[in-house]
């Protein structure tokens, strides 16, 4: 495989990670050195529903009075992660017990046969 190919399926994929390691690259982590989101050099047709989702849940905050200016608030996405991945964890556990259960259940019925 191609880097041209490797970097264009890197593309194609927007994630949230590439959003924050974009604003931590141009240092845009607190509100004395906010940047433009052009300044992320992403492909804003690409990651702009993401970054809208990210505004809505205030981890990328608008500075008031600078038209176009976010920094990104690094302890809130580091609680929002965290949050996330417990919600994730318990979907995760409340979906293999159960499948175990019945597993062990239906391996000791037809073994009791």
């Amino acid at each position: 495989m191609s880097k041209e190919s490797t970097n264009k399926n890197k593309e194609s994929k927007p994630k949230r990670k590439h959003i924050i390691d974009a604003f931590i690259f141009v240092d845009a982590i607190n509100p004395q050195n906010p940047c433009t989101l052009k300044q992320l050099g992403l492909d804003l047709s690409l990651y702009e529903s993401r970054i809208n989702f990210m505004i809505q849940k205030e981890l990328i905050i608008p500075i008031e009075n600078r038209e176009d200016n976010y920094y990104l608030d690094l302890e809130k996405y580091y609680l929002f992660k965290n949050e996330e991945d417990k919600r994730f964890f318990i979907m995760l556990v409340s979906i293999i017990i159960p499948g175990i259960i019945f597993l062990l259940l239906g391996l000791a019925w037809i073994l009791a046969s």
